[in-house]
């Protein structure tokens, strides 16, 4: 060691990088880290869990009663009796052996008891899943959202941040990369918790576990993305409204409402082009859905949905996307998701540039 110089000097002091994918990258860990310790995390994964629970009662006590009614209402007819004869005879003339009408081949009844129970086996019951986190997931991941956005303005973090050198296009990019990270975490999670209820409630009331093709794996990590993309799609929503309004209000608010019209207007609005059939007006309604976030999601899960396994063909989406899932295909729905994504990340990008870091 140089005399006179001390043992603490001599330690290099860590310097910021000046990597521009590095420091991104720690501004999304930052965002994560604060949506990991706030309440309002905790509190919206308790309701996501504890919502998903009754779903899964519900659906075991429909299934359940519908077993109990088949097995007690269908029975096979009693064969009739022809002619008299001596009984233990099987020739013709014989005597029937007795029948009850009301007894049901044990054979049959499990067979029935099994197919009811089949959603509840993996990977059927990806089908509730998906539904339920297409749902539930778009609405509480919009709260965390503009949460998240909107008390950086509150607490000025944004201004402290850009102040210190971060560029804009860094900040945007951190927000953006947390969402998408938000979004694939949740969904997975979800998947998981009911790949293992499948695995466990299924087998256990006589369902079975079909074989799963490597297609099928690809599948369901094609049915993984695509939800992620729908919540991240609809947070990306929050994130536009909370940067345009500076507040968490805005952000929480406008996107709750954007998914409220969809699930509300868009049904209203098939209806009336139903019924305006072979009329202009009735064609530009007819088409009017095809241009929302909530159809065209419903159309990409459809095609990801349907082969080799059955996932339920289109899932429920944030919106009112169900009624065109037939008619929008796949590839339209992929590419009008992606232009939503980069449509709100761009505005949200040109609304944070314009505005003074003083205000």
């Amino acid at each position: 060691m140089t005399p006179g110089i001390s043992h603490e000097s001599s330690v290099a002091t860590p310097q910021a990088s000046s990597n521009w994918l590095s420091h991104t990258w720690r501004l999304t860990s930052w965002n994560l880290k604060i949506a990991r310790r706030r309440l309002m995390s905790k509190i919206l994964l308790a309701i996501l869990l504890g919502g998903f629970l009754p779903v899964l009662a519900v659906v075991l006590l429909a299934y359940a009663a519908e077993s109990t009614v088949t097995t007690t209402t269908v029975s096979p007819p009693c064969p009739t009796v022809v002619a008299t004869g001596q009984p233990g005879n099987t020739g013709p003339g014989s005597v029937a052996p007795p029948c009850d009408p009301n007894s049901v081949p044990p054979q049959q009844q499990q067979s029935s008891q099994n197919a009811d129970f089949q959603l509840l086996t993996f990977p059927a019951i990806l089908i509730i899943v998906g539904s339920y986190t297409g749902f539930m997931g778009v609405i509480l991941l919009c709260i965390l959202a503009g949460a998240l956005i909107g008390n950086e303005y509150s607490f000025g973090t944004q201004r402290l941040a850009l102040s210190r050198g971060v560029s804009r296009a860094q900040l945007l990019a951190g927000q953006v990369a947390a969402l998408a990270i938000l979004a694939l975490a949740v969904v997975g999670f979800m998947l998981i918790i009911g790949s293992l209820a499948g695995f466990t409630i299924g087998p256990l009331l006589g369902g079975s576990i079909p074989a799963i093709p490597a297609d099928g794996l690809l599948q369901i990590l094609g049915f993984w993305l695509v939800i992620s993309l729908q919540l991240f799609a609809y947070s990306l929503i929050a994130l536009l409204l909370a940067t345009l309004g500076r507040s968490t209000a805005a952000g929480i608010a406008g996107s709750l409402g954007y998914v409220l019209f969809e699930i509300i207007a868009l049904p209203i609005v098939a209806l009336i082009a139903g019924a305006l059939i072979r009329t202009s007006f009735g064609d530009v309604l007819e088409a009017m859905p095809d241009f929302f976030l909530g159809p065209n999601i419903s159309g990409l899960l459809s095609g990801v949905n349907q082969s080799p396994l059955d996932l339920g063909g289109g899932t429920s989406s944030g919106g009112g996307g169900d009624l065109t899932a037939s008619v929008i295909n796949p590839g339209q729905g992929l590419l009008v998701s992606l232009l939503y994504c980069v449509l709100l990340a761009g505005l949200s990008y040109w609304a944070l540039r314009k505005r003074d870091v003083t205000h």
